[in-house]
């Protein structure tokens, strides 16, 4: 691990994950009398946690934990699966437990709201402020989050339910079809008014926000982020690492049947962004 870093930093959501760890023993201990009976427990991680896993297509499994980004946030999530595996895990006539590893989780279908706070937010805000948009190659597999909280919905059924099939240790929520970037490039641009001749190699494009005066806080917000656009972002946004899904497909029907996103929907993100002020119209 980074020195004592991820550790201190994450301290708080170390002491979360073990206090709910204790309320699912307490609850196996008051219903110990019941054999039929055992606590259901998912673990949202990261697909951090394989993001230097060395597989393009990365299976459903524990890894160790070199296959972590040396990321603090990316590292406590490891740290999490360790957690669960040194204690729930290992007892499971009273637990049924889970870790759900989440790749790009996307807006709403619906209302198109998409946290601002996010790396790919931060692309898009400045892409708008350059006027200019990056040329992105391969393939993006977003998950919508409603899509994103039944695939959860479906798994919680098979943590909980008595006559579910047996839960997998890990399961990940990624879109099993993805689609291709030079489809949905112009998509964006045009809906953030940036004309074609305007979508530039990712490289120009990185250098362009590099290069930029304007700041970082509040106009330029990629430029927050250079050292992940230089290292990783091709690699785990355009098809360089792929969360195999498997497992999920097997005990998720939404998963099993989940798609691309439609053009609408893409629209419909950049809508709510302006809408709520973080673009501008």
């Amino acid at each position: 691990m980074s020195g004592t870093r991820p550790i201190k930093a994450f301290e708080s959501q170390f002491q979360a994950l073990r206090n709910l760890l204790d309320l699912a023993r307490d609850v196996a201990d008051y219903r110990s009398n019941d054999a039929n009976f055992r606590v259901g427990f998912q673990l949202v991680s990261s697909i951090g946690v394989v993001g230097n896993a060395g597989k393009a297509r990365v299976p459903e499994e524990r890894v160790p934990f070199a296959a972590t980004l040396p990321v603090g946030y990316c590292e406590a999530k490891w740290v999490c699966e360790r957690m669960l595996d040194e204690t729930l895990s290992k007892y499971p006539q009273r637990f049924r437990t889970m870790v759900v590893r989440p790749g790009q989780i996307a807006g709403s279908r619906t209302s198109g709201f998409w946290n601002p706070i996010e790396h790919f937010a931060f692309l898009v805000k400045s892409a708008q402020t350059l006027r200019a948009w990056p040329d992105f190659d391969g393939v993006l597999q977003w998950v919508p989050v409603n899509d994103a909280a039944s695939v959860m919905v479906d798994l919680c059924c098979v943590a909980v339910l008595h006559n579910a099939p047996e839960p997998y240790p890990v399961y990940h929520i990624d879109n099993p079809i993805g689609q291709l970037w030079k489809e949905m490039n112009p998509v964006l641009a045009d809906a953030l008014d940036i004309p074609a001749d305007r979508i530039l190699s990712f490289k120009d494009w990185v250098n362009l926000v590099r290069r930029s005066p304007l700041p970082a806080e509040t106009d330029n917000p990629a430029a927050r982020l250079i050292d992940f656009l230089d290292d990783n972002f091709e690699r785990m946004s355009c098809g360089g690492l792929i969360l195999d899904t498997a497992k999920a497909k097997k005990h998720s029907e939404t998963m099993a049947k989940m798609g691309p996103v439609e053009a609408d929907v893409a629209r419909r993100y950049i809508a709510a962004w302006k809408k709520m002020g973080y673009l501008h119209t």
